[in-house]
């Protein structure tokens, strides 16, 4: 029979499992600090998973860009013509700034030149320099503020802009400079259409003259005339 002082029934406990504590003091971002055992946690690639206060920075200058409406589609004509009346698929707040852009054409017309006329909430005219048959792409943003973000519906759902627009009037110059606000990063695309504010322009191009710039953008006129021109760049 074992006597009850045998070593064997002598055992030493340990409260930390054979593990000697590791405290350390953490400090949170709003000063509280907390001690804590390191033998307790995991590491995930050299971080401790932690419960706490939990506090994010954001930068004074920093702000949220609004959400812009925004409509991009490509509309195919069905036969030759010279204009057109076409409906946005969903109106806007107010008139928006509108640019088209010819994707195709069934008879070679890619080069024919453009204008836009009655721009509303709810639709527009394209007018044509020659009988056309094919498809453009208009793109259609309204924004109390710019930039601003907008999806690319119905084109490209889930694809998003960082855009700004604006118009510029042309008085008979053959050069206009354009103004847009910065977005936060260099722009890559711009797009730029005529709205007819009562001249034909049937027989006038523009032609974007150098590069992209941050705030402005150089735009060549072939013939001269007074109207506007619609433009909006995005990243």
């Amino acid at each position: 029979m074992v006597g009850l002082k045998s070593k064997s029934r002598l055992r030493r406990t340990y409260g930390y499992e054979r593990y000697e504590p590791r405290p350390e003091t953490i400090t949170y971002n709003d000063g509280t600090t907390k001690i804590i055992d390191l033998t307790k946690f995991s590491i995930d690639r050299q971080y401790y998973l932690l419960s706490g206060p939990i506090q994010y920075n954001s930068s004074s200058s920093s702000s949220i860009l609004p959400i812009g409406e925004y409509e991009e589609f490509t509309y195919a004509f069905s036969s030759f013509t010279t204009g057109s009346s076409i409906s946005f698929l969903t109106p806007f707040t107010i008139k928006p700034i509108l640019t088209v852009e010819i994707n195709d054409s069934t008879n070679n017309l890619q080069n024919v030149s453009f204008f836009l006329k009655n721009v509303s909430e709810t639709s527009f005219n394209v007018e044509f320099s020659s009988q056309f048959s094919g498809s453009i792409k208009y793109r259609a943003i309204y924004s109390s503020t710019y930039p601003a973000i907008v999806e690319r519906t119905p084109d490209l759902p889930l694809n998003y802009f960082t855009a700004s627009a604006g118009t510029s009037l042309i008085n008979n110059e053959s050069s206009k400079t354009i103004t847009y606000a910065a977005l936060p990063e260099a722009p890559t695309s711009l797009f730029y259409s005529l709205e007819d504010t009562g001249n034909n322009l049937s027989q006038v191009t523009l032609e974007l003259s150098g590069g992209i710039n941050s705030t402005t953008s150089n735009i060549n006129i072939s013939n001269s005339t007074v109207s506007n021109i619609n433009f909006i760049v995005t990243k």
